[in-house]
């Protein structure tokens, strides 16, 4: 039950995917939709995480507010109050910060190294096969307890 964030880190068949801040939000769409992912990390010059864009993000900063896509920078739209979990966290308390803070993907860090990106929909699919797995074994006993 206390499954720590690594294992679905681990899990996932796609690294974690980033962008440059001068990268185009038409570009990191494409990318979002080549991999099949609904947020790409931004990291700076050195490498270091400075934000993230999300599909919300094009949405409510470039799409609504009638901005072109090919001509607006990620590091412009971009929210850049990142929220992170360390590795050595539960998946629940990771359901805890993303439900708290209303977001919907986030950092997995090892000391100052991203080491992956989780979504609310990889903890729910985590979840709801642990709890799977949990209801057969008690059926398994109970029938076997009979």
């Amino acid at each position: 039950m206390n499954t720590p964030v690594t294992k679905l880190i681990e899990a996932k068949q796609v690294n974690t995917v980033s962008v440059g801040p001068e990268t185009t939000v038409f570009d990191a769409v494409g990318l979002m939709t080549q991999h099949r992912i609904g947020a790409v990390l931004v990291r700076d010059a050195a490498g270091a995480p400075a934000g993230i864009f999300s599909e919300r993000d094009c949405f409510k900063k470039v799409l609504l507010a009638e901005k072109s896509p090919r001509q607006v920078k990620v590091g412009d739209v971009m929210t850049s109050d990142l929220v992170t979990t360390d590795a050595d966290r539960s998946v629940e308390d990771c359901l805890a910060v993303m439900t708290d803070r209303h977001i919907r993907h986030l950092p997995v860090m090892k000391g100052r190294e991203v080491i992956g990106l989780i979504s609310m929909r990889d903890v729910v699919r985590h979840l709801v096969e642990e709890r799977g797995q949990m209801i057969r074994n008690l059926e398994k006993y109970i029938g076997g307890a009979m």
